[in-house]
């Protein structure tokens, strides 16, 4: 295409995309180089400068648009030349080869490119002819007056006439990569003499999940079609159901073992496709053009566990009437005093209990305001009592009794009837709240024990340390990677993790929600947010305390 700078210039115009005019003049793009614009070459070009000095890349929709026009000139200007077929696509494989191997006389010209890699351009034209008698000698036989068609400016062969020869820079230094078509009717690689007559006769033993005769079939057919298209090769759904028909016409008996849609050993290629993709590193088309759309190499990956310093917190769903400034000024006193009082080895529980109760209010508004929990601590150094921390509990949770640890104890007495362990009858009283929690509640939600009951801490929502200190156990509860308190007693740290998270007004994490959720139904007359379906029907089938209200 005969193109000058003016003659893009219009066509920009045109194409409402005027604004970059002067910026393609500056490049000096004429007609040949708005052909062979590469991606990175027009998002280059339709970036633009603010006045802050900042590069405005395009956005999506713009470099659709621009896209979408190049396209269509394309198309108009090979339209024009009459000249111009298509070669079908086993002709095309035929010519590729050809040009490849350099074994046709005819083609010789190919080694004659010069290509200037410095300048990214093509320094002459070559002209050649091919006499359609010898592209006859080298496939069985044209339908059409052979072509291709392989850059945006296309290479023409054309029986006995003169074709100019141009290429892209890109298209200069390697040839096109085309996807290779795959058969109507896939032909199935041959097998073993063991796999035959096995196949005359199947059982789930030999082509049941994970077994040696269906393994050795899924990976032949991948191995035999990785071979012959490239080991970035993914078949697409209908490739995917002609290998399985070609399977189900040559080996009918193993209907009995796949089913008649053979399902299971589609579901199986695929899965042996997908495994070997992701081992040889070739990403998936739908993977790149993701890449390629938010510009970077992380798109589509999963995001990594990211550890959190601190625990998310629940939101009032009633508003607490903000304190007065020097009310709060006097109960900061009182919790000063508190803690000065507590630290010392003489002190009277009546004492820092009155104090606890007249400094709850500002103790909400700490919560409130989000702070730490050990900064809470710090400051009301009463919560770390185990005692004091279950008054506390009992006080403003409202548990089933008005007692939280004698209700648990009583709750484990009624479910232990409920777990399928073999072992349930030879359990200590003692020991029995943990032995629920991970075999009847945490068991039911598929839950890991180590996200609550473990020896290291993994992550800053409450949780149970379990540590053995001289043949006697420890449990610590552990928020935000500080410890809280530490108790010999099962049911006190059950319920000290539970009531931790109303006291701190903590949410449930997403990993253990269902879980905590029951806990909570066992513990406590109201909550503060909806129960999950899963959590309803665990408290409707175990009904102690009245769980289903």
């Amino acid at each position: 295409m005969d193109w000058s700078n003016d003659d893009v210039s219009r066509w920009l115009i045109d194409n409402e995309f005027s604004k970059y005019v002067a910026k393609f003049k500056e490049e000096e793009i004429d007609g040949l180089s708005l052909l062979n614009l590469s991606p990175t070459s027009i998002e280059e070009l339709l970036s633009i400068i603010t006045d802050d000095n900042v590069i405005k890349k395009p956005t999506i929709g713009l470099k659709t648009t621009f896209n979408k026009k190049l396209i269509q000139l394309k198309e108009n200007v090979f339209s024009n030349h009459n000249t111009i077929m298509t070669l079908n696509e086993k002709q095309s494989d035929i010519l590729i080869e050809q040009l490849r191997t350099n074994q046709s006389n005819n083609l010789s010209f190919f080694d004659d490119f010069r290509i200037d890699n410095d300048n990214d351009s093509i320094d002459q034209q070559h002209s050649l002819t091919i006499s359609s008698s010898d592209l006859n000698t080298s496939s069985s036989s044209f339908d059409q007056i052979p072509t291709i068609t392989t850059s945006p400016l296309s290479r023409e062969v054309l029986p006995d006439r003169i074709i100019n020869q141009t290429s892209s820079d890109s298209a200069a230094n390697s040839l096109p990569q085309l996807r290779k078509k795959f058969p109507l009717n896939y032909v199935l690689p041959s097998f073993s003499r063991a796999f035959v007559e096995a196949a005359e006769d199947p059982s789930l033993a030999n082509f049941g999940p994970r077994c040696t005769m269906k393994q050795q079939l899924v990976k032949t057919i991948r191995d035999d079609v990785v071979n012959t298209y490239g080991i970035g090769f993914y078949p697409t759904a209908y490739e995917f159901d002609r290998m399985v028909v070609s399977v189900k016409n040559k080996i009918p008996t193993l209907t009995k073992i796949f089913g008649e849609d053979m399902s299971v050993l589609t579901s199986a290629l695929k899965q042996q496709f997908s495994r070997d993709r992701k081992a040889s590193n070739c990403l998936s088309e739908v993977l790149e053009k993701k890449r390629q759309s938010y510009g970077h190499q992380s798109s589509g990956r999963k995001l990594k566990f990211i550890k959190l310093e601190l625990a998310s917190r629940r939101e009032y769903i009633v508003e607490e009437n903000q304190q007065p400034q020097e009310l709060l000024m006097q109960l900061y006193q009182q919790a000063e005093s508190m803690r000065v009082m507590i630290n010392t080895t003489n002190y009277d529980y009546s004492q820092v209990k009155s104090k606890m109760d007249a400094t709850y209010s500002h103790r909400k508004q700490l919560v409130q305001e989000m702070k730490p929990v050990k900064d809470i601590v710090e400051l009301y150094p009463a919560l770390a009592i185990t005692n004091l921390l279950i008054r506390e509990i009992n006080l403003r949770c409202d548990p089933f009794g008005g007692d939280i640890v004698k209700t648990l104890t009583s709750v484990c007495t009624k479910l232990i009837k409920y777990v399928d362990h073999p072992r349930k009858e030879d359990v200590p009283e003692e020991e029995q709240p943990f032995f629920i929690l991970e075999h009847l509640i945490m068991k039911r939600f598929k839950h890991s024990k180590k996200l609550l009951l473990n020896h290291e801490v993994i992550d800053a929502h409450p949780m149970i340390q379990v540590q053995s200190i001289d043949k006697v156990k420890d449990y610590a509860i552990i928020i935000e990677y500080n410890r809280l308190i530490s108790t010999n007693s099962q049911v006190e740290s059950m319920a000290i993790l539970i009531g931790s998270y109303e006291i701190f007004n903590i949410e449930y994490p997403s990993k253990i929600r269902a879980t905590l959720e029951v806990l909570n139904g066992l513990s406590f007359t109201k909550r503060s947010f909806c129960v999950s379906l899963a959590a309803k029907r665990f408290l409707n089938g175990h009904k102690v305390n009245n769980l289903s209200s």
